[in-house]
């Protein structure tokens, strides 16, 4: 079960950043390239899964709009290239490190 949907990514990074960060050289040209985009929310969501499976019974039944924000943020951070800006690194390495004190215990979700 995917966090985050290519909707939530669009609103959050917006239509253009997401054309750029799905752009291959055999993908569609001028357009969210869905399949690029779904495989890094995947990959998110079970970065997510590997912190959560300890406390959680997984699937989650409702996702918190934390989490959405989590997988938004990983994603675009596994989306970047070599040169990630500072900022989205700095909201991946946030999104990573509440991951680790939920799953320590030290927070939940």
């Amino acid at each position: 079960m995917a966090y985050a949907t290519i909707t939530a990514m669009q609103q959050r990074f917006g239509e253009r950043d997401l054309i750029y960060l799905s752009e291959r050289e055999d993908g569609p040209v001028d357009v969210i390239n869905t399949a690029v985009i779904e495989q890094a929310i995947n990959d998110a969501s079970d970065v997510i899964n590997g912190y959560l499976a300890g406390r959680y019974e997984l699937p989650l039944v409702t996702v918190p709009n934390l989490l959405e924000q989590f997988c938004c943020d990983i994603a675009r951070y596994k989306l970047g290239t070599n040169d990630v800006p500072e900022h989205v690194e700095t909201r991946y390495k946030d999104a990573i490190k509440f991951l680790m004190s939920v799953a320590k215990g030290e927070l939940s979700i």
